[in-house]
Parts: structure tokens; sequence; C-alpha cells
């Protein structure tokens, strides 16, 4: 199962190696994702951009909704869901989805392996992009089957439940998110208080 980061990858999508790279430093870079501009260079106070609560509401909202689905609409889900995927599966082929997708995350993992980070800080972007790919490899691509077992029609019950397991997994991941946002402000604003107080005085 992809991660956050490399969903697009998964479902087929153009992603640059800048892109991918962005994206992963929005966990990283409070201070880049706050687009602070030049006049701004004299602040010491750094906040989270409230990017992971604006997603954490989106979830909790699509959460509340399926939890008040009925039986009926919950069946009607459950066969649209199935449909797509059967339709899917007889458009490209489900040995071939595999391959295509260990392609997108080996291209995508030798880029960031020959990426050279401009500073000591910014290593630990490359280990943190390095293992989002290597956990959806494993995840995605460690198995190619010779024959895709047949599609499960999922009543509405079952399908309602994986729902609601999966929003449940990303409220949980963008709680964490937002609260590595406020420790990395927290930190930001301290550093820069501190570099501040030790330069007072000076010209």
């Amino acid at each position: 199962m992809p991660t956050g980061y490399t969903a697009d990858l998964n479902d087929g999508k153009e992603v640059t190696f800048k892109e991918f790279a962005m994206k992963c430093a929005q966990v990283f870079d409070v201070k880049m994702r706050n687009k602070i501009s030049d006049t701004d260079t004299d602040t010491d106070e750094f906040h989270p951009t409230g990017y992971n609560l604006y997603k954490k509401a989106l979830v909790e909202r699509h959460l509340a909704e399926i939890e008040r689905w009925s039986n009926a609409r919950a069946e009607r889900e459950a066969k649209k869901y199935f449909d797509i995927q059967a339709l899917s599966r007889k458009e490209e082929g489900g040995i071939l989805k595999f391959k295509r997708v260990k392609r997108a995350y080996l291209a995508m993992l030798k880029q960031v392996k020959e990426w050279t980070p401009p500073t000591k800080d910014h290593k630990k972007l490359k280990i943190f992009m390095a293992e989002q790919l290597k956990k959806s490899i494993e995840a995605d691509c460690s198995y190619v089957p010779h024959r895709l077992l047949p599609l499960r029609r999922l009543s509405g019950k079952s399908y309602r439940a994986q729902l609601v397991a999966r929003a449940q997994k990303e409220i949980a991941y963008y709680s964490r998110s937002h609260a590595i946002e406020v420790q990395l402000a927290r930190e930001k604003s301290e550093w820069a208080r501190a570099l501040r107080h030790s330069l007072n005085g000076s010209k």
C-alpha cells in the first residue's frame, strides 16, 4: 500500500523528483511551508501552517459521512467500488500495473540516491524520502502473481468498515504530522530567539 507521499506514483501520475522532494519536505521544513518572504527575515516566531489540521478535518467529515451511511447506501458504494476496480483491471491488466508501479518507485528511488543534500540538515530528508519509497516497494511490489486472484466483491458492511479503518489511519497520520510541525516550529522559534539574544549589542 502506498504512503501519503508515494500515492501519486502508485496511481500512475507523472511526478517529478522536485515535486516528490517538496512533498516530503512538508514534514521537515516549517519555515519553507510558511513561505516567509525576505521582509520577514527578522521574525523569531514560527508557527505550523495548519495544513495537517485542515486535512484531518476533511477526513473527519468524510468519516462522519461514511458512518451515517444506511445499509443500502453502503451496498451501492461497495458495488461502485467493485465495478471501478474491475474496469481498471480490464483496461490495464493487474500484472502490468505491478510492473509499472515498481518501475515508478525504483526510478524515483534512484533519483533520491543520486541527490546530494545541500546541507547536513537535509540528510534526514533524503533518508526519509528513501524510506517512503522502500516501504511502498515492499508493500506493493514484493510479490508479482503470475495470475491475479479474482476480485472479491465486498459486502456493504465490510466495505464501510474498510473505509472507516482507512480514515482512522489518515486521521492519526495527520495528527502526528501536525505534532511534528508544532515541535519544529517551537525549535525554530527557540533557535531564532537564542541567536537574536546572543547578537544583542553586536554591530
